[in-house]
């Protein structure tokens, strides 16, 4: 049970969220994992699922806001999966890069 509630705390579904909502998440997931000093939730990469765009009238919406929300106001690295454009991963290495910049 421990282990599944490993995963799924590694897990964001912003699939049908708005952009401003979605980028809310993720900051309160981030910062959740900064001011608990989180380093359990470094062990294994976190997939955020954004969705492919298809309903977007242009580019993908969401994929790219929460890229950006995660470069420019964390300097966290992330990459869009390769094998599901829909979702975004954000490599362990990144996030444990991200708490040790903001260790007290």
């Amino acid at each position: 049970m421990a282990e599944l509630n490993q995963l799924l705390r590694m897990l964001q579904d912003l699939h049908n969220f708005s952009s401003a909502m979605a980028k809310a998440a993720v900051r309160s997931l981030l910062d959740g994992y900064s001011s608990r000093n989180d380093r359990d939730s470094c062990h294994n990469d976190l997939l955020i699922v954004t969705g492919k765009g298809l309903h977007s009238e242009e580019n993908p919406v969401l994929k790219n806001s929460i890229i950006s929300v995660l470069a420019n106001e964390y300097g966290i690295e992330a990459t869009v999966d390769e094998h599901n454009p829909g979702r975004v991963i954000v490599p362990s290495y990144s996030l444990e890069q991200f708490l040790e910049r903001r260790k007290w």
